[in-house]
């Protein structure tokens, strides 16, 4: 999936201009098969891997600003 935003930089990270929400029930996943033998590895890069985001979740939510919005933390 390729998108574009147009606006006038203002800062790096911040832009003016219309924002639009695109949202898109497809996601593109690679299919592939694996050997008996790869299911060990596999299970372990699964639980890497979400050991990962577990980790930059909590880094997220200890750098939340004391006011920021409830939805958020």
């Amino acid at each position: 999936m390729t998108f574009s935003v147009h606006g006038l930089a203002v800062a790096r990270g911040i832009a003016i201009g219309r924002a639009v929400l695109v949202a898109s029930s497809r996601v593109d996943v690679a299919h592939y098969f694996i050997q008996a033998e790869q299911i060990p590895a596999e299970i372990e890069r699964v639980r890497q891997g979400r050991n990962a985001v577990v980790e930059e979740l909590q880094r997220l939510q200890a750098d939340m600003p004391a006011d920021a919005p409830h939805e958020l933390t």
